[in-house]
C-alpha cells in the first residue's frame, strides 16, 4: 500500500512537470529519512531477480526482513524511546535461530525456508526476544519472558501489516490447545497492549527498575513482584465502567499509582481538582504517576497534568498519543502521561 502511494506520488509530480532530476533528488531525501523503505524496495528488485538462483531469493527476502522490522522497531521507540535496536542485520544459517547485539546493530541468525511467512514471523520472535528490552527477560518467570516475546513479535508484524507472518505465528508457534502456562500470560499481556500500557507503562517500569539489577540473577520475590505488576495492569485495562480496581502498586522494584480520567460527569460535577489532588499526593508520597484517559477524556487529563505540573510538584517526563481499539471495534484516542514529582 505504502509502495502504491508513492507511485501515485511520482505520477502526480509527472504530471506537474516535474523533472527525473527533481524526482530523484527528492527519492533520495526520502529514502534517507527511511532507510527501512530502501531495504523493501531493494527485496522486490532481489525478488525479480530470483529466477537466477537461491542467492538471489535469499537476498530477497533478507532485505524484506530488515526493512519490516527496522520499520517495526523505530515505531516500538516511538512509543518507548530505545526500546529496540533499529538496525538489524539478516544472516542465513543452519541450526538454531538466534540474535546477536553488537554495537548497536543486531545481527539475525536464521535458518531459510522457503515459506516466506515462516521466515518473516520466525524473525520477529527471534528479534523480539534478544532485541526489545532484551535485559528485563531476567526478570520475569520463563512462560511469562516467551509470552512477552511472542506478544511483541506479533505486535511488530501487524505494524507492518504482515497478516500471513501473524497467522502463521499463531497457528503453528503458539499451541492454544496446550496447557502450557505461557498462554495465560499471552492473554494478559494482550490485554495490557489493547489498552496502551504495554510499552508506555508495563515495559517502560521493566526497563528502569531492571536496568540497575542486571545482570544479578533474580530472586523469587522479583519474580513475583513483575508477574503482578502485569496482574495490577490488566485488572486496569479491562476493567468495566465505573468497576472499582486497584490504582496504586507497591513493590520493593515498581512503586506508582495509575489516574484515570474516566468519568465526564464527575469533571462536569467537580471538576479536574480530584484528579490533581491525587497527582499532588503521589509526589507528596515520592512515587511517580500515569495520567492515562480516552476519547473526550484525553484532554481533560491533559489540562489536569498542565495544572498539576504548574502548581510546582509535578514534572512531565513523558506524554503519549495513541489510538485506542475497543472490544465492540470502536476505535478512540487515547493517552498516557507520565508524572514524576518535582525535586
Amino acid at each position: 500500500m505504502q509502495n502504491d502511494l508513492l507511485f501515485e506520488i511520482l505520477k502526480l509530480l509527472f504530471a506537474q512537470g516535474w523533472g527525473y532530476t527533481g524526482i530523484a533528488v527528492m527519492l533520495l531525501i526520502y529514502f534517507l529519512m527511511h532507510p527501512e523503505k530502501l531495504s523493501i524496495w531493494g527485496a522486490n528488485v532481489s525478488a525479480t531477480l530470483s529466477f537466477l538462483g537461491m542467492r538471489w531469493e535469499r537476498r530477497a527476502v533478507s532485505g524484506k526482513i530488515e526493512g519490516y522490522l527496522n520499520l517495526s522497531a523505530r515505531e516500538l521507540n516511538s512509543e518507548l524511546p530505545e526500546m529496540a535496536v533499529e538496525k538489524v542485520k539478516v544472516k542465513w544459517i543452519r541450526g538454531d535461530e538466534t540474535v546477536v547485539l553488537d554495537e548497536g546493530e543486531c545481527i539475525l541468525k536464521l535458518e531459510y525456508h522457503h515459506n516466506e511467512s515462516r521466515n518473516l514471523a520466525m524473525a520477529a520472535l527471534t528479534y523480539a526476544s534478544g532485541a526489545v528490552a532484551p535485559h528485563t527477560r531476567l526478570y520475569l518467570k520463563p512462560p511469562m519472558s516467551k509470552a512477552l516475546d511472542f506478544v511483541l513479535a506479533k505486535k511488530m508484524l501487524r505494524k507492518s501489516s504482515r497478516d500471513q507472518a501473524v497467522d502463521y505465528l499463531v497457528n503453528d508457534v503458539l499451541d492454544l490447545a496446550s496447557k502450557d502456562p505461557m498462554i495465560q500470560y499471552v492473554v494478559y499481556l494482550e490485554d495490557v497492549d489493547q489498552a496502551g500500557f504495554l510499552t508506555r507503562i508495563l515495559l517502560r517500569e521493566y526497563v528502569r527498575v531492571t536496568s540497575s539489577l542486571y545482570p544479578r540473577q533474580a530472586t523469587a520475590t522479583q519474580l513475583r513482584e513483575t508477574e503482578e505488576f502485569l496482574e495490577f495492569l490488566r485488572s486496569i485495562a479491562i476493567r468495566k465502567r465505573e468497576e472499582e480496581v486497584p490504582l496504586k502498586f507497591g513493590g520493593q522494584l515498581i512503586n506508582l499509582r495509575v489516574v484515570l480520567v474516566a468519568l465526564a460527569g464527575r469533571v462536569f460535577a467537580k471538576g479536574l481538582s480530584p484528579y490533581v489532588k491525587q497527582i499532588q499526593e503521589s509526589c507528596e508520597a515520592g512515587i511517580p504517576t500515569y495520567v492515562c484517559a480516552r476519547g473526550m477524556n484525553a484532554g481533560l487529563a491533559k489540562e489536569a497534568t498542565r495544572t498539576a505540573v504548574k502548581q510546582g510538584y509535578a514534572e512531565k517526563i513523558s506524554e503519549s498519543e495513541f489510538e485506542q481499539k475497543l472490544p465492540d471495534g470502536t476505535r478512540l484516542k487515547a493517552v498516557c502521561i507520565l508524572l514524576r514529582p518535582r525535586r
